[in-house]
């Protein structure tokens, strides 16, 4: 049910979207310019945790709860019923996993907002495993940041270990459990339960440059020529603060004189240095820091 400090549960399913967690960095969690490449989609949460993978085999679970209420053992005590009841064992792996025979199947986040929680979680279905790998695969950019860092695990879908699983029945799964829980559930209507014009401003800022990329926390960014650092950028909420020049590399002054107080936007800089093959192969390598979700997703 929802409206009143109900809780309310949300089941969906996303195109293929790597979405990495509040205060991580793009470039180290995934190789940006490959996955646009791929036509991947790149998101940021508003909660923490790691980076995970999205695609039509991922069920996604959002429940928004009552704070007073909350207890996240308890929504996972839930979860691995559900998941029981689909024929599968799934324990507890560190603050915010489950796994099966020591493999995970799903993450969880979640987020506080006044008297409000979010909690949300992933359940590997039947996902496209080898894409996931190569989707999360980090850049081999050399940055430095103090950012939050990926746990990397292994991972299995649900239909590995509960074969004949659908989507479906997932789903169904976990809306019976939570709706036994709650003392029974209504369906909402999306369009009449949820203020659209609100809902429209928010979906604009969670897929701005702004947010997906500019959010990042302070980071150093190395470029190299040959075998020495030519410049090491700073760069903080997506500014470029400061432009470092190594030794013996003269040829890019133009780059400690014209980057500092820019928006870090590699792919925007590759003129300034002409036909500078390594630098403009290192720009090109964090893609395109695109000004709105569309333009790759």
């Amino acid at each position: 049910g929802g409206g009143g400090g109900l809780p309310v549960l949300f089941l969906w399913v996303a195109r293929p979207t790597v979405v990495i967690g509040r205060n991580q960095n793009p470039w180290l969690e995934c190789d940006v310019a490959f996955n646009q490449k791929q036509d991947v989609c790149f998101a940021r949460r508003v909660t923490g945790g790691g980076a995970v993978y999205h695609d039509a085999g991922n069920l996604n679970v959002s429940l928004i709860l009552p704070r007073s209420s909350y207890r996240e053992e308890n929504i996972s005590r839930l979860f691995i019923k559900a998941l029981a009841k689909l024929g599968g064992h799934a324990t507890r792996t560190g603050r915010t996993g489950l796994a099966v025979d020591g493999r995970k199947i799903s993450g969880i986040a979640f987020s506080y907002r006044k008297n409000r929680v979010l909690h949300h979680a992933t359940l590997l279905v039947e996902s496209d495993l080898e894409r996931l790998r190569l989707c999360l695969r980090p850049s081999a950019l050399d940055l430095t940041t103090r950012s939050v860092a990926s746990r990397p695990a292994k991972v299995c879908n649900f239909t590995d270990v509960a074969g004949g699983i659908t989507m479906e029945d997932a789903m169904e799964a976990m809306t019976n459990v939570f709706s036994a829980a709650w003392g029974g559930h209504d369906d909402l209507c999306w369009e009449s339960s949820v203020a659209q014009a609100e809902i429209k401003t928010r979906a604009e800022i969670l897929a701005g440059v702004e947010w997906r990329f500019d959010k990042s926390p302070r980071f150093s960014a190395r470029f190299h020529s040959g075998d020495a650092t030519a410049i090491a950028l700073e760069v903080d909420r997506g500014t470029v603060q400061s432009v470092e020049k190594g030794n013996n590399t003269p040829r890019y002054q133009r780059l400690v004189n014209e980057l500092p107080g820019q928006s870090f936007r590699p792919h925007q800089w590759g003129s300034l240095m002409g036909d500078d093959e390594a630098w403009l192969g290192w720009c090109a390598r964090f893609g395109v820091v695109g000004d709105a979700v569309s333009e790759h997703c």
